[in-house]
């Protein structure tokens, strides 16, 4: 027996002294390496092996001080920029080292120190204490205050998280007309907290983990118990903890990470700034990701049609939804075979089309001295540049670049012969119709569709742009995202799901969840039931616990 603790013993120290040559060396590689390391018992051990492994960083404080509680030797340590100093100073350093002499009726309990500083002396919620040291490195980089005691190993986590964050304002990309005005911000808490006022719903859950090996960025997956897909949610969890990457700036790179197609153009997981339309997703049994810097906040599984959604669908009348949905759904395959037909129809095979057209076509082409598919491409490439200049420039600057440079570039080249009108017309009817697809990243993925159908067009005719048409359909239809396929609901064909997706169905009629997503409460009004069954099932554990127990 007495062998076996000096093995233990032997080796933890032979760990420990392994793990000190690292962090002199600064040889250590990931959060992960701090695992098992406890905190020592001598307060001086303890702040040296920080200051060895922060280094000599100006910003962060380490603040020793004499409790009134027995002249219990402690310190305190933080970051500065990223703690509220007046709640250190009021509630932890003030009671810690005055208020405590001003206690006559204090009543001294068989407790460890640290549980007598913790729930007796300190007047601040959210502290924990923990004796490892990836618990107490992570929390102080993470904006907490960390409290280390003399003579114990533990060390309290306090939380005093406070610095400068960007106001709820409505996001740029999905503006609306009649819906809420507020979008997330780049601070988890606030971004968790405006879905939260949102559904009030117990079974909630927020989920956190650290990704990034050197970032050890926060990110929570969001979902509501009993109505999620539990497939999809550990699904979700098992991608994220799977990610090896030394940091994360946001959800824009978790997205890229966790596809389930990189190679793909089309966007498989849904990204929004608009706390309506998240709790939307929640309530129909999708999982959320959120993350820590960054406004944006991922929807998994994502549909083809889902895509072509905006939250005024809902906030209009049915049918005016409807109309402009179906809109969006043509204005997308236009987007994708416009220009290609229009190569095929006057370029490849002009005998398709009526003589008088063929002859008005020929006529604003003549002293054109490239062909079709050249003028095309030139103005389509053309565009994007004004787009991508309008976005990047100042707002008032990017207005008139893209506005007038479009203006003047199109007429300049009409009058220069470069290009016909009915070129510079397609072109224009493209990009407006592009204008009206709501997602940025889908938006993308529709426009960069249509060249390699309008390369097709121009070297096989109208036989390329169909084979090119089927081609991008055959990639749709065998893409999914975790697991759900990217054309549902209409292949695999359901029914029943067209009247939220490609139509607006009537809200009184809306009372069926989609099933593509195979939600455990398909009904939408059977949540009582749910919340009945739970609450009895614990009055039940308790008063089982109960008669176990008679003392208590």
């Amino acid at each position: 027996m007495f062998r076996s603790l000096f093995k233990k013993w032997s080796s933890g120290t032979r760990k420990r002294e392994l793990f000190q040559k690292k962090v002199m060396e600064r040889e250590l590689n990931a959060m992960d390496e701090l695992d098992g390391i406890f905190t020592e018992k001598q307060l001086q051990q303890n702040i040296q092996f920080v200051r060895e492994l922060l280094g000599t960083s100006n910003d962060i404080v380490i603040h020793p001080f004499i409790s009134a509680y027995k002249n219990t030797p402690a310190t305190i340590m933080y970051i500065d920029g990223l703690i509220e100093r007046t709640l250190v100073n009021e509630q932890i350093l003030r009671p810690l080292m005055n208020d405590f002499r001003t206690f006559t009726d204090f009543e001294e309990k068989k407790e460890e120190i640290e549980e007598v500083f913790q729930y007796q002396l300190i007047s601040m919620t959210g502290i924990e204490n923990s004796n490892k040291w990836k618990d107490v490195i992570l929390g102080l980089l993470s904006g907490n205050t960390i409290l280390f005691i003399n003579e114990t190993d533990q060390a309290l986590i306090i939380s005093t998280k406070a610095w400068e964050a960007r106001g709820i304002e409505e996001p740029i990309s999905e503006s609306t007309v009649r819906g809420p005005h507020e979008g997330f911000t780049e601070t988890l808490r606030t971004n968790t907290a405006l879905i939260r006022r949102k559904i009030r719903d117990p079974f909630l859950r927020f989920e956190q983990m650290y990704i990034g090996l050197r970032s050890q960025t926060e990110v929570v997956v969001g979902y509501i118990e009993g109505l999620t897909n539990s497939e999809i949610v550990q699904e979700v969890k098992q991608r994220l903890q799977q990610i090896e990457i030394d940091r994360i700036n946001g959800t824009t790179e978790i997205e890229q990470l966790i596809e389930d197609n990189t190679y793909s153009i089309f966007p498989q997981i849904i990204g929004t700034e608009r706390p309506d339309m998240v709790t939307t997703e929640l309530l129909d049994g999708k999982v959320v990701v959120l993350s820590d810097n960054s406004p944006y906040v991922l929807v998994m599984p994502a549909t083809y049609s889902r895509f072509q959604m905006t939250s005024d669908d809902y906030y209009e009348r049915w049918f005016f939804g409807s109309f402009i949905r179906m809109i969006r759904f043509i204005a997308a395959f236009v987007v994708i075979a416009g220009p290609g037909l229009y190569i095929c129809l006057t370029a490849v095979n002009p005998e398709l089309l009526p003589t008088d057209f063929i002859i008005s076509t020929s006529a604003g082409r003549s002293g054109v001295p490239f062909p079709v598919i050249v003028e095309l491409l030139m103005m389509e490439i053309t565009l994007e540049l004004l787009r991508e200049a309008g976005v990047r420039l100042p707002k008032p600057i990017g207005q008139a670049v893209s506005v007038v440079g479009g203006l003047v570039l199109g007429d300049a080249a009409i009058t220069a012969g470069i290009v016909s009108p009915l070129t510079v017309v397609v072109v224009a009817l493209t990009a407006i119709f592009s204008f009206t697809i709501p997602s940025y990243s889908f938006g993308i993925a529709i426009r960069l569709s249509r060249y390699p159908v309008t390369i097709a067009s121009a070297l096989f005719g109208l036989y390329g742009w169909l084979m090119s048409i089927i081609f991008i359909f055959i990639h749709l239809v065998n893409l999914k995202s975790f697991n759900v396929p990217y054309l549902s609901p209409f292949t695999p064909l359901t029914i029943g799901d067209w009247r939220d997706n490609f139509l607006v169905g009537p809200l009184k009629l809306r009372q069926m969840r989609p099933q593509y997503i195979h939600a455990k409460q398909l009904n939408r009004s059977t949540q009582k039931n749910i919340l009945k069954h739970k609450s009895d099932n614990i009055m039940k554990e308790g008063t089982e616990s109960d008669d176990n127990n008679p003392s208590t």
